[in-house]
């Protein structure tokens, strides 16, 4: 059985052998909203079981905001820049708003791939750091899970 399996920009083909009955999980897609920033802006006035994201925006101190790593792909950029605009138009600005890309243990971004990946203007104006889960010094020990799993947060 041959399965195409799709990979960053691109897709990985693998060769199964004699497996019958296997199906790739994820290979059947919701269609695409049709107004991507409306839907964004609507989510954000009226999320499911919680206020108006603009009524709990604290008035000072810094907001992070935690985004997946480009290994995710998809529309980050898109979603961060409406994400990023709403929260300015309603006080927290480029001085108090730090977006964390999440890598796990991923590898960090090469030449070019983080502007790629947010958007040249979002990496020009806004403080963008890569999580690096190997740096100690650069986290800090705030609880752990309920299995006991130690939660590090960036300082």
């Amino acid at each position: 059985m041959q399965c195409s399996l799709s990979y960053h920009d691109g897709a990985f083909d693998i060769d199964l052998g004699g497996r019958r009955g296997v199906t790739v999980a994820g290979s059947d897609w919701p269609a695409p909203l049709a107004d991507p920033d409306g839907s964004l802006r609507e989510a954000l006035e009226r999320p499911a079981g919680a206020p108006a994201l603009r009524v709990i925006i604290p008035r000072s101190g810094r907001i992070a905001v935690l985004i997946s790593d480009v290994t995710r792909g998809g529309i980050t950029g898109r979603l961060l820049a409406g994400l990023l605009g709403y929260l300015e138009a309603h006080g927290a600005g480029p001085d108090r708003v730090t977006v964390i890309c999440a890598l796990g243990m991923h590898r960090g971004y090469r030449d070019g791939e983080l502007a790629a990946h947010v958007g040249a203007d979002i990496a020009r104006r806004w403080m963008v750091l890569e999580h690096d889960a190997r740096d100690a010094a650069s986290l800090v020990e705030v609880g752990t899970t309920p299995a006991k799993t130690p939660c590090l947060f960036n300082r």
